[in-house]
């Protein structure tokens, strides 16, 4: 029992972004099978939670993506510690060798942005593991921004040096994964894709 709890203890964090418990627990299985221990990050879809700047916005679901996001990096910076941060339609494909690989390689790389999951380069948010210095940064980079084009658009320009909020981010590393697993009928690629068609009812 004292090496399960150990083995436990040891698990990544993760934070699973989610509107509804069903959803939340099916993800948060898909997280568990890759070794993450998953924790619930409550979603703000739906019209009416924009606030700020993007209260306005023609598109509401899209920014309260950014939103929600932002929220979770900002957990992450608040305690310190790296985390994963997942949508909750993810899907495990593995492998678990090259992903424990790669997690460790950003834990030691200062401003690491891993994507566990990925479509084309540095696109989608469904699955990214997060450090600390990455989560302020990424704080910074979309502080006061309007999704636009979609969060992933914003972090990917960031990622190639582009001028993002005023300046180019040179701290933030950002790291694709090392396998690029697929499954037909699941969406992009890497460790965790996305699932749109298995995932449990609302």
């Amino acid at each position: 029992a004292s090496r399960s709890r150990l083995r436990i203890l040891k698990m990544p964090a993760a934070l699973v972004i989610s509107a509804t418990l069903p959803r939340f627990l099916h993800a948060a299985a898909e997280a568990a099978a890759g070794g993450f221990n998953a924790s619930w990050h409550p979603a703000v879809f739906g019209a009416g939670h924009a606030n700020g700047t993007c209260a306005r916005a023609k598109h509401v679901g899209v920014e309260n993506l950014l939103l929600t996001h932002r929220e979770a990096w900002a957990r992450i910076d608040a305690a310190g510690e790296a985390a994963a941060v997942f949508e909750d339609d993810i899907a495990y494909l593995g492998p678990d060798r090259e992903l424990r690989q790669d997690v460790q390689q950003c834990d030691n790389t200062p401003g690491c942005l891993l994507w566990l999951g990925v479509h084309h380069e540095f696109m989608t948010t469904h699955a990214l593991y997060v450090t600390p210095t990455a989560a302020r940064l990424l704080l910074n980079i979309t502080k006061g921004l309007c999704a636009g084009p979609g969060t992933d658009h914003i972090i990917r320009a960031a990622c190639w040096r582009k001028v993002v909020n005023g300046r180019r981010w040179k701290r933030l590393r950002c790291q694709m994964p090392t396998v690029r697993s697929k499954q037909a009928a699941l969406f992009a690629s890497g460790y965790f894709v996305q699932d749109h068609i298995r995932k449990p009812s609302t």
